[in-house]
C-alpha cells in the first residue's frame, strides 16, 4: 500500500507510465505489423524498406538539432521568457529539417546510385523529416513533467498508420505505399501535438530572437553532431549490410535488430520521466544528485540485463513461431545483439548527464568514437562473418562508446564509476531494494 501511494503522488511515475504505456501499445501492435510486413514483403523488399528507414533517422538528428536535452534544462530552469525559447527552437528546427533533408537525399544517391527504387522509397519518406520541428512541444511537454499529451498523440498517430498499413497489405499495395504512411503518422503527431498545445495555452505568442538563436546553437552544436553520429553507429550496420551483402541480408538482419530496439523505449521513458527532477535536485544536494543519479543507472542495468537474458532464452521460439523460414537466421543473430541494449540504456542516462553537466562536447566525442569503431569493426568483420560480424561490431562500439569511454577523462570518470557500480548487479539490486523500503 505504501508503494501504490507513493506512485500516486509521484507525477515522475506518472509520467513514467504515460511513457511506457505509449511504447507498450506499440510494442505489441508494431511487432504485429512489423512481423506482417516483413512477410508481406519478404527479406528483399523488407531490407529496402529498412535501409530507406535507416537513412532517414541517420539525419533525424540534425532535424532535430540535438536541443531536446538542451530546450528541457533551458524550461526546466526558467531563465529564458517560455515564448521566446519555445520559438526560436521551432525556428532553428525548421532550418535543421531543410539541411537534414538535403542531406538524405544526397547520401542515398552517394552511395546506391541508380537504384531508384530506393531513391523514391526515400522521397516518400522525406516529408517525416521535415516535420520534426514540431518536436518542440513535446519538450514543453516533457519540462513539465506533462507525458500524457504526447501518448496520445503519438499513440492516435500510431494506430492510424498501423491500420493504413494492414490496408495496403490487403490490398497488395507496394513498399512504396507503406512507406509513405511513415509520412502520415509523422503529420497526424504534429497536428495533435500542437491542437494540445493549444487547449492548455489559448493565446499562441511565440517569438523568435536571433540572439537566444545564436545562444541555443552554441550550446546545442556539438550534440547536433553527437546526434548524427550517434544515429550513424545506430544504423550504420544495416546501412554497411545493404551494400557489402544486399537488400535481402538487411531485411534479416533488421528482424534481429527491431526485436531489440523495441524495448528501447523503456531509458527513454525512465530518463524523461526522472532527469528533471534530477536536475532541481542539484541546486539542493551535490550529494543527493549523485545518489539519485546511481539509482537511476541501478534501475537500468538491472532491466537491460533482464531483457537480455529474456530475449536470448526465447529468440528461437519467436521467430519459429511468428516469422518465414527466409528469416530463421534472424533467430541467432538476435541472441548476441540483445546484449547491445544495457549500453544502450547507460548512454541514455550518462547522456542527459553530459548536457545537465555542460560536457556536450563530450557527448560528441563518445558518439564520434562509436561510430569510427562501428565502421571500422563493420568494415573488417562483414566480408569475414558476414551478419555475425556486424552484430560484433555493434557490441563493442556500443561498449566502447556507452560504457569505456567515460574511464579517459576526470570530468567524465564519475559517471564511469557509477556505471561500474551498476554492473555488479547484486549491488545494483540492493541499492535499489534500500530505496524501496524507505
Amino acid at each position: 500500500m505504501k508503494i501504490i501511494s507513493r506512485i500516486n503522488k509521484s507525477k515522475s511515475i506518472s509520467n513514467m507510465i504515460w511513457l511506457s504505456s505509449d511504447s507498450i501499445i506499440r510494442l505489441g501492435l508494431g511487432f504485429i505489423i512489423s512481423v506482417w510486413l516483413a512477410r508481406y514483403l519478404g527479406p528483399d523488399d523488407f531490407g529496402l524498406y529498412n535501409y530507406a528507414y535507416a537513412m532517414i533517422a541517420i539525419y533525424s538528428a540534425i532535424a532535430s538539432l540535438g536541443m531536446n536535452g538542451v530546450v528541457v534544462r533551458e524550461l526546466v530552469k526558467a531563465d529564458t521568457e517560455k515564448n521566446v525559447l519555445l520559438g526560436t527552437s521551432f525556428f532553428l528546427q525548421i532550418i535543421g529539417s531543410l539541411v537534414a533533408s538535403v542531406f538524405v537525399i544526397s547520401t542515398t544517391m552517394i552511395l546506391r546510385p541508380h537504384e531508384w527504387n530506393l531513391v523514391l522509397i526515400v522521397l516518400v519518406m522525406l516529408p517525416s523529416v521535415l516535420i520534426r520541428s514540431s518536436d518542440v512541444v513535446k519538450y514543453f511537454f516533457e519540462s513539465v513533467v506533462s507525458a500524457k499529451f504526447t501518448v496520445i498523440s503519438q499513440n492516435i498517430a500510431f494506430v492510424i498508420s498501423s491500420l493504413l498499413k494492414i490496408l495496403m497489405i490487403f490490398n497488395n499495395g507496394s513498399y512504396l505505399m507503406i512507406g509513405f504512411t511513415v509520412t502520415i503518422e509523422a503529420l497526424i503527431t504534429a497536428l495533435l501535438l500542437f491542437y494540445f498545445y493549444k487547449l492548455k495555452h489559448k493565446h499562441f505568442s511565440w517569438k523568435v530572437d536571433f540572439q537566444e538563436a545564436k545562444r541555443l546553437l552554441s550550446l546545442s552544436w556539438p550534440l547536433i553532431i553527437s546526434g548524427v553520429a550517434l544515429m550513424l553507429y545506430m544504423r550504420i550496420d544495416q546501412v554497411m549490410i545493404g551494400n557489402m551483402i544486399g537488400n535481402a541480408a538487411v531485411g534479416i538482419y533488421s528482424v534481429a535488430v527491431k526485436m531489440v530496439e523495441v524495448w528501447y523505449f523503456i531509458p527513454v521513458a525512465i530518463v524523461s520521466s526522472v532527469f528533471p527532477k534530477i536536475i532541481k535536485i542539484k541546486e539542493v544536494s551535490e550529494l543527493q544528485y549523485n545518489e539519485r543519479l546511481q539509482l537511476l543507472y541501478d534501475v537500468l542495468v538491472v532491466v537491460s540485463v533482464s531483457l537480455a537474458i529474456f530475449v536470448s532464452l526465447f529468440a528461437d521460439y519467436i521467430i519459429s513461431f511468428f516469422y518465414d523460414i527466409q528469416y530463421i537466421e534472424s533467430s541467432r543473430l538476435i541472441k548476441m545483439y540483445s546484449w547491445v541494449c544495457i549500453f544502450y540504456f547507460l548512454s541514455s542516462a550518462s547522456g542527459r548527464w553530459y548536457i545537465n553537466e555542460g560536457l556536450q562536447k563530450y557527448a560528441l566525442n563518445r558518439n564520434l568514437i562509436g561510430l569510427l569503431i562501428g565502421i571500422f569493426l563493420n568494415y573488417i568483420l562483414i566480408p569475414k562473418y558476414g551478419m555475425d560480424g556486424s552484430v560484433y561490431a555493434t557490441l563493442i562500439a556500443y561498449f566502447c562508446a556507452g560504457y569505456l569511454f567515460d574511464v579517459f577523462s576526470h570530468k567524465t570518470r564519475l559517471a564511469f564509476y557509477q556505471k561500474t557500480k551498476s554492473l555488479w548487479l547484486p549491488g545494483a539490486i540492493l541499492r535499489i531494494k534500500k530505496t524501496i523500503s524507505r
